[in-house]
């Protein structure tokens, strides 16, 4: 039994006990059929694409290689002139599975871990089925040179990420990774895998750039936005969309480039790579606290010397968040400031573990949230995007918003979202990082309504002097410091009156997201 099918069975037990009677209701019951249903639905799918020989005929061609050039019956139709790039040749990203992937013995594989060969495989098959795949055109995938990868790895790393090793021990030690943990590293093939993903999102960049194509797809793996530049971690072991941008600046004369990062982990790597970087704006919005992983992209970290301002973390305080709170992030912050920053190309780190029922991400996102999301970004850059995949470990859902991408790089439009403000939680994570925000980008700073609009709630006031204070309320009109009173745990506020009747309005980040109604 697996451990969806014994966490049902747990929950319909304990749903019976909570009956006098010992019984289950009508309305239980059938919920847990439909709920099992739906899991041997998805086990049969998974099994379906673990196994290459129940593939369909064009799937398995388009993941082998390009089209013959002499034609063939079988190979998926696909426009030569499309504008929309799309990669072919990516079996050999299959081939990185973790040490404890079970190789049946007619050849196929099964891999439990969540970063698994079939995510690449459901998408490829999503776009099929959809008849995507024939409106695009198919760019063979390619590995990266060695100097693309030093423009943000260290040569040290940049070498052991790639080499082909003995056994699984030797991989694990020279890359400083531990057997068993979450990155794994297969000895034969994830080096090649590695250096085949991140080859194919820099030559899809590029040819964005040099004007082949306008936008493009990267279904690739490994993912890469937790990589450093001298350590693999988070299931990544090159850094695809860093080294992407890189060469865009260093070798193709873009100027500015913008990395949005939806996937719902933050990626560290990109932004730790870039921090001083002020060519490079890197905008993540992704869950925060509680100890979830990795930690990391506070609203505070916005950047260190010539790049302070150029990384933009909405940090989600809560689980939960779905398309309402994702597009006012985009509305009211994220792309006021990519407007202001007028890039030249933009990239994004696509995860898709933001989306309804996936595993590990907590978190309520349609295909149409993600629709609408690239097309705010696709009107940024004369439409010059490029699109990698991450993570996002449910392969209903990453397919299914993969394919809604597709959609919209393709030309088609969104799908509208109903409209719906967002949750309390999510607009106070959004006006704590448009303060962070503030200082730097004129847009953010003109929205917030200067310093008046700082929310009490949302953000500590800063430590400003009692000459400043004057300077900004007036001679006595401005907020003293709390006192404690004699009760415990009640406070009892010392300003004036004048500025406790104006406190008496909506908070400023309640303005500042929803307006004065």
């Amino acid at each position: 039994m697996s451990t969806q099918e014994d966490a049902v069975l747990q929950e319909l037990i304990q749903r019976a006990l909570a009956y006098p009677d010992g019984g289950i209701s009508a309305e239980a019951e059938a919920e847990a059929a439909a709920e099992a249903a739906e899991l041997a639905a998805e086990a049969e799918a998974e099994a379906v694409l673990s196994d290459s020989r129940r593939w369909p005929a064009g799937l398995r061609r388009l993941l082998d290689g390009p089209p013959p050039a002499g034609g063939d019956a079988a190979y998926p139709s696909h426009a030569p002139d499309s504008a929309t790039g799309l990669l072919c040749g990516v079996a050999p990203m299959l081939l990185h599975r973790s040490a404890g992937a079970e190789v049946w013995q007619r050849g196929d594989l099964y891999d439990e871990h969540v970063e698994r060969p079939a995510r690449m495989v459901a998408v490829y098959d999503a776009l099929l089925r959809e008849g995507l795949v024939g409106r695009a055109k198919l760019i063979p995938a390619r590995p990266a040179a060695r100097s693309d990868l030093e423009l943000v790895h260290s040569r040290s790393h940049a070498r052991r990420a790639v080499r082909r090793y003995e056994g699984e021990e030797e991989a694990h030690e020279a890359l400083g990774l531990q057997l068993g943990a979450d990155t794994y590293f297969a000895a034969g093939e994830s080096g090649r895998a590695a250096l085949l993903s991140c080859g194919s999102v820099v030559e899809l960049a590029t040819r964005v750039v040099t004007g082949e194509l306008s936008n493009a797809l990267a279904v690739v793996r490994p993912p890469g936005h937790h990589c450093e530049a001298r350590q693999a971690m988070g299931f990544c072991i090159l850094n695809n969309v860093a080294v992407a941008a890189a060469v865009a600046r260093a070798r193709l004369g873009v100027q500015r480039v913008l990395v949005v990062d939806w996937d719902v982990h933050h990626g560290n790597g990109i932004q730790h790579i870039f921090e001083e970087d002020g060519s490079v704006l890197y905008a993540s919005l992704h869950r925060y606290g509680h100890g979830f992983y990795p930690g990391t992209g506070g609203a505070h970290a916005v950047g260190e010397g010539a790049g302070r301002g150029f990384s933009l973390n909405i940090p989600w305080s809560s689980s939960g968040y779905g398309d309402a709170e994702y597009a006012a992030a985009f509305e009211r912050l994220l792309m006021p400031v990519a407007r202001e920053f007028a890039p030249e190309l933009v990239l994004v780190a696509a995860g898709f573990d933001a989306a309804a029922r996936d595993p590990l991400g907590g978190m309520e996102v349609s295909p149409a949230g993600y629709a609408y999301m690239t097309a705010q970004l696709r009107s940024l850059a004369a439409g010059r995007l490029v699109v990698a995949l991450e993570g996002g470990y449910n392969l209903r859902s990453i397919s299914s918003s993969a394919a809604a991408v597709m959609r919209v790089l393709l030309g088609d439009d969104p799908p509208p979202l109903p409209p719906a403000p967002p949750c309390r939680s999510a607009a106070r994570d959004i006006v704590e990082a448009s303060h962070a925000m503030a200082p730097f980008w004129r847009s953010v700073a003109a929205a917030l309504g200067g310093p008046q609009a700082q929310p009490r709630s949302a953000v500590a006031r800063p430590r400003l002097s009692r000459a400043a204070l004057r300077e900004l309320y007036g001679t006595r009109a401005y907020p003293r410091r709390r006192r404690r009173s004699r009760w415990p745990f009640k406070w009892r506020a010392t300003t004036p009156s004048a500025w406790r009747g104006a406190a008496r309005r909506r908070p400023a980040w309640h303005r500042f997201m929803y307006g004065d109604e």
